[in-house]
C-alpha cells in the first residue's frame, strides 16, 4: 500500500488531495516537524532535506510534493489529472505546476520562513512589504489566466488544479489581498469536489501519529 509520510495542514495536502482523486488506498502517517520528527535519522533516511511531504510506493522513495504529484498522475492516473504527453495543454500544465511552487507559493513560504521555520537568528523582521509584492504579482498574473476559464488546463480537472487551489487557501490564511470574484469562483468549485471535502474532513481530526 501506498504511505504518504506528512503532517496536516501542510503541502502534505496536495498529495493526500491527488490520491484520494484517484480513489487509491494509501495510508497516511502523521509526523510532527514541531518536535523534530522529520530531522531523526530514519526520517533523513528518506528525505535528507527533513521535509514533508514523503511518498512510499513499494521500493520507491519520493519526495517534493510535485514530483510526487506527477508520480502519481503518470503511474495510475490512466488518462486523468495529467494532459496527453505531446499536447498544449500538456506543456501548460507543466508551465502552471512549477508556477504554483515558483511563483506563486515563494512569497508565502518566505513569510512562513523567517516565522518559524529558519533559526531564530535568521529571521527577518520587516519582510511583509516585499512578500506582498511578489505575491500580488504573482496572483495577478494567475487571475488573468483563470478568465473564462472552468479549469487551469484545458476542459479537465489536473493536479496543477490541486496546487493553486491549495496555494490559494495559504495565501488566505497569510492574509493575502485576492480581489479577484472570478478566482473566488474557481477555488469555490475546486473545494467542492468529493475528494477535496474527504481530505478536508481529515484534517480537521486530531494529530494522530502512527
Amino acid at each position: 500500500m501506498i504511505e504518504l509520510i506528512g503532517l496536516n495542514p501542510t503541502r502534505s495536502n496536495r498529495v493526500q488531495w491527488i490520491l484520494e482523486e484517484l480513489d487509491l488506498p494509501y495510508r497516511f502517517r502523521q509526523v510532527n516537524f514541531k518536535a523534530g520528527d522529520t530531522h531523526s535519522p530514519a526520517f533523513l533516511a528518506l528525505n535528507p532535506n527533513g521535509k514533508i511531504p514523503v511518498l512510499r510506493d513499494g521500493d520507491l522513495v519520493i519526495y517534493e510534493s510535485a514530483a510526487i504529484a506527477n508520480y502519481l498522475a503518470e503511474t495510475y492516473g490512466d488518462g486523468r489529472l495529467m494532459p496527453a504527453l505531446g499536447t498544449p495543454e500538456r506543456a501548460h500544465y507543466h508551465q502552471w505546476l512549477i508556477y504554483a511552487v515558483s511563483e506563486l507559493e515563494q512569497p508565502l513560504w518566505t513569510a512562513a520562513k523567517h516565522k518559524f521555520a529558519l533559526p531564530e537568528a535568521l529571521r527577518v523582521d520587516g519582510l511583509k512589504p516585499a512578500v506582498k509584492f511578489e505575491f500580488d504579482r504573482a496572483f495577478n498574473i494567475l487571475a488573468d489566466w483563470l478568465k473564462g476559464r472552468e479549469f487551469m488546463i484545458g476542459q479537465n480537472f489536473s493536479c496543477v488544479d490541486v496546487f493553486i487551489t491549495h496555494t490559494l487557501g495559504w495565501a488566505q490564511k497569510a492574509g493575502m489581498d485576492m480581489d479577484a470574484p472570478h478566482v473566488a469562483e474557481y477555488v469555490g468549485r475546486m473545494t467542492a469536489r468529493p475528494a477535496f471535502s474527504r481530505i478536508a474532513q481529515k484534517e480537521s481530526e486530531p494529530f494522530n501519529p502512527a
